[in-house]
């Protein structure tokens, strides 16, 4: 699973990025998923309905690096995310 530090896994065969989040406090899950999702334009599935950090669902969100990360960035309320992701990706 991805980390903070590296929040998407590229998926060689579509070119798709994804990130895996689990939604905690939601209540009505399919409802606000696919709203949070089209907040950011990008898609989502449920991997886990009780995942391991305290039995939340975890949600894979796939999408563009862009619209992963901005996405990201609100989640983990830190704008600096994009700007750390792309500075790591351009020192390999």
């Amino acid at each position: 699973m991805p980390t903070y530090e590296q929040p998407l896994t590229l998926d060689p065969s579509t070119g798709e990025y994804s990130a895996q989040l689990d939604m905690a406090y939601v209540e009505d899950r399919d409802a606000e998923v696919a709203e949070y999702a089209a907040k950011f334009g990008v898609g989502f599935e449920l991997v886990n309905e009780s995942g391991s950090g305290g039995g939340w669902p975890i949600y894979k969100f796939t999408g563009t690096a862009e619209a992963l990360l901005t996405m990201l960035a609100e989640y983990h309320d830190d704008p600096d995310l994009k700007r750390q992701w792309y500075a790591a990706q351009n020192q390999g």
